[in-house]
């Protein structure tokens, strides 16, 4: 996970606005437990191309993070 999590961070460096991207890399920081990291990454996306699954996405990873408060 470690190395995906570099790669992607390689590749969303380089292309910013690139929503994909951007989006696979907070799934993997997520799964590598950088939840800080994901919900970052979450934001810059959704300030990219609001959508409701980036709303949901985010409220689950508030969730996670015990921040029920926003997760609603």
């Amino acid at each position: 996970v470690q190395t995906a999590t570099t790669l992607l961070e390689k590749l969303a460096a380089a292309d910013p606005k690139n929503v994909e991207g951007q989006t696979n890399l907070a799934r993997v920081q997520a799964r590598a437990g950088q939840l800080a990291a994901a919900e970052a990454t979450l934001k810059h996306v959704l300030q990219l191309q609001p959508s409701a699954d980036g709303e949901v996405a985010l409220a689950q990873l508030a969730a996670t993070r015990g921040r029920d408060d926003e997760a609603l």
